[in-house]
């Protein structure tokens, strides 16, 4: 065989094994992105949120922007990703937006910053520490750990910030509810954004997703969705924005679990009045989230992690696997190439 077609075959099999990556990832983290331009759909944006907990790489998500106070990021407080749908550990993640410290800050109308340079962001206007004290920052998307009660920036002047400001307290203060009708062991239910009430306060109150509603989103009011994390285990249909739920799962932000189905409640609990009974170890909605307890065993976490992979896709989605497409291109190529 000449040596071309076998460099050809050789391309083919690395794409097609290229495709199939892609087409897991995505059913594993909905919504996931490296910047703007991966967004497909019209008037989202790459938004990115910082954690070091482990077992997470790309932790960034397309997110709806039609000004620039919808989402969290520099001068505004708004909302960060939600992860309900994504795999283990993504779907243990809090989101936070929160004060991170700025190196040059420059004002509205001015190019240049303080020192002179003409690099620089735009800073909060008005942030102040505890003190009363004017402070260099600007905001942020960040994972809390509940268990931990700690800021996950993952930077030093980042992480001093916020033990300076009180964080963890304001964010268990405002933002975790004991008695939530989930039971969930994340900042506001894990559907939606802990955030600073105003521009440059202190203090934190939970905006939810759209879907949820009540002080710490645990409310569901309707299957409306925009994040593609916020379905739990089914996947949000960003064109009609409704929540498209996965074998197993059913009713409003696919919250309810389906006792017909051999995969109710994730195989880790019994549903029972559309309700699921997790297993010790298990908890969320639908038995996909490991507990603390859970967590702290090695053997159960490999375990978990097998589960996981397999739950986080969705059946919504009939179309067979691109993996399965690409891996037939390159062997009908490979085939005419041999010829």
């Amino acid at each position: 065989m000449q040596a071309w077609k076998f460099a050809s075959v050789l391309a083919l099999l690395a794409l097609s094994q290229q495709v199939a990556a892609k087409s897991k990832e995505d059913k594993e983290r909905p919504g996931i992105c490296e910047e703007t331009e991966d967004c497909t759909a019209d008037g989202y944006q790459c938004v990115a949120l910082q954690t070091t907990r482990a077992g997470t790489d790309t932790v960034k998500q397309c997110l709806p922007k039609e000004q620039d106070s919808d989402v969290c990021s520099g001068q505004y407080p708004g909302l960060c990703p939600t992860f309900s749908s994504w795999t283990s550990p993504y779907n243990q993640i809090s989101s936070v937006c929160t004060y991170k410290p700025a190196e040059k800050c420059v004002t509205g109308t001015s190019s240049k910053s303080k020192s002179g340079s003409s690099d620089g962001v735009i800073c909060v206007a008005g942030a102040k520490d505890t003190s009363g004290e004017a402070i260099d920052a600007i905001y942020g998307c960040v994972d809390f750990d509940t268990s931990a009660l700690d800021v996950l920036f993952g930077e030093e002047a980042a992480n001093d910030l916020a033990d300076s400001l009180g964080t963890a307290s304001a964010l268990i203060e405002n933002c975790l509810s004991t008695n939530a009708t989930s039971n969930s062991t994340l900042l506001c239910a894990g559907q939606g954004t802990c955030v600073p009430d105003t521009i440059g306060s202190l203090n934190y109150t939970c905006r939810c997703n759209v879907g949820y509603s009540g002080d710490f989103c645990d409310n569901i009011d309707s299957n409306k969705c925009q994040l593609p994390g916020q379905c739990a285990t089914g996947v949000c249909n960003l064109e009609t924005q409704e929540c498209e739920c996965a074998a197993g799962t059913t009713g409003d932000q696919c919250s309810e679990c389906d006792a017909t189905s051999e995969k109710a409640c994730n195989g880790k609990g019994t549903c029972s009045d559309k309700v699921c009974e997790c297993e010790e170890g298990w908890e969320g909605l639908q038995c996909t989230k490991e507990s603390a307890k859970k967590k702290s065993s090695k053997s159960a976490s490999s375990k978990a992690s097998a589960s996981d992979s397999t739950t986080g896709s969705s059946d919504a989605m009939s179309a067979r696997p691109l993996s399965f497409v690409a891996m037939g291109v390159a062997t009908v190529f490979a085939a005419a190439l041999f010829n």
